[in-house]
């Protein structure tokens, strides 16, 4: 008997031909038509989340590096692919900042950060840190209602996670606003379909950052916050 015939011959090759092929067609139409990659949408989530830890981190050093220091290949090169991995998510497009050098403008103001992942809340302090902000930190809406209640000055702004067990951001802003008035929210998630965020989007698109997001877009949006009139 030939090896051929012992492994099923040429019409089991040619089953298994069409059945990859059935398999990539399949893989094809499931395809989402922005070219996303078709997950489930816990683990799209998930992958947000870390995107924007490494864009994040990748961005603040890239604006923190010497333009001359031999780092900044290594930290473009870290950003170029965690942008390309966005774009596979159907994630926005970001700008090239290979080039940036000069820090943005300094910003005296106070923000609260509530954010269930530590990762995120880091990125956040060490950006908005760095331009002059004053960070009270809180890892869950529960824990930011007692930050805020306990707060001894203004909050200026609270960049609250949509999307957290318990009270949802929404709800956890309109409390806290209670207590200041004046406070503008900035609303960051990474479940860019839920029916919230679609609407806040509609309204207030500036109040809505989407993951994932680098430094320079946080501090960005932040700024333009704080410069809007009350």
């Amino acid at each position: 008997m030939t090896y051929k015939q012992m492994n099923g011959g040429d019409d089991d090759h040619g089953r298994l031909g069409e059945l990859t092929s059935g398999v990539q067609a399949r893989a094809r139409d499931r395809q989402e038509p922005d070219g996303a990659v078709p997950l489930p949408r816990g683990v799209r989530h998930d992958l947000k989340n870390l995107l924007t830890i490494i864009l994040g981190h990748a961005d603040a050093l890239l604006a923190e590096l010497p333009t001359d220091h031999l780092a900044r290949a290594d930290a473009n090169a870290v950003l170029e692919a965690a942008q390309r991995a966005a774009e596979l998510l159907g994630g926005p497009l970001f700008p090239h900042v290979a080039d940036k050098g000069a820090k943005a403008e300094t910003c005296c103001c106070t923000v609260l950060v509530v954010d269930d992942e530590a990762p995120i809340r880091s990125l956040i302090r060490r950006a908005l840190s760095n331009r002059g902000c004053k960070i009270v930190e809180a890892s869950s809406s529960e824990a930011a209602l007692v930050e805020a209640a306990s707060y001894d000055g203004r909050i200026d702004i609270a960049i609250v996670d949509f999307m957290m067990p318990g009270l949802n951001g929404l709800d956890l802003a309109l409390q806290i606003e209670r207590t200041y008035p004046s406070m503008r929210t900035l609303y960051i998630s990474a479940a860019s379909d839920s029916v919230g965020i679609v609407s806040l989007l509609r309204r207030a698109p500036e109040r809505v950052l989407l993951k994932p997001f680098t430094a320079e877009q946080l501090v960005d949006r932040v700024g333009t916050l704080v410069s809007m009139p009350h």
